[in-house]
């Protein structure tokens, strides 16, 4: 069983305490302070990336487009740069290189041009170098 209540007896700060428990297994209270709730709710509910991200493109298999997603983290703007390789390493398009404020981020690929294989896509910003593979199927 669950009781919640919140107590306004302590000045600005409201109270919330939480209470589980039954006759056979005990009880117990949880007390915190609501301000922390909230700020550590909308601390975690924002858009924003802990880390660099590489997503897989999608859709894989493609033909001829593909969408690739990917995170960018940090407190400014950073360089980015997102490039298409073939199995041989060599660079065959750049999707992208600017600078990107932290965010998510989402570019498309046409691969009209390439033929059928695997190709390899890489995201590099500053430190953080990161590749995944792709199949271009006609």
């Amino acid at each position: 069983m669950w009781c919640l209540a919140v107590d306004h007896s302590e000045g600005d700060k409201d109270v919330l305490y939480a209470g589980v428990g039954d006759y056979y297994h005990g009880y117990g209270v949880w007390r915190c302070l609501i301000s922390e709730i909230i700020s550590g709710t909308e601390e975690r509910s924002t858009n924003m990336p802990r880390q660099f991200v590489l997503s897989q493109n999608y859709p894989n298999p493609f033909n001829p487009t593909t969408k690739i997603g990917f995170g960018v983290s940090g407190l400014g703007s950073m360089g980015v740069r997102l490039v298409v390789c073939d199995l041989l390493g060599r660079e065959v398009a750049v999707l992208l290189d600017e600078h990107k404020a932290p965010g998510r981020y989402q570019v498309e690929f046409d691969g009209a041009k390439l033929s059928s294989g695997v190709y390899i896509y890489r995201l590099s910003a500053g430190d953080f170098v990161e590749s995944k593979r792709m199949i271009l199927l006609k």
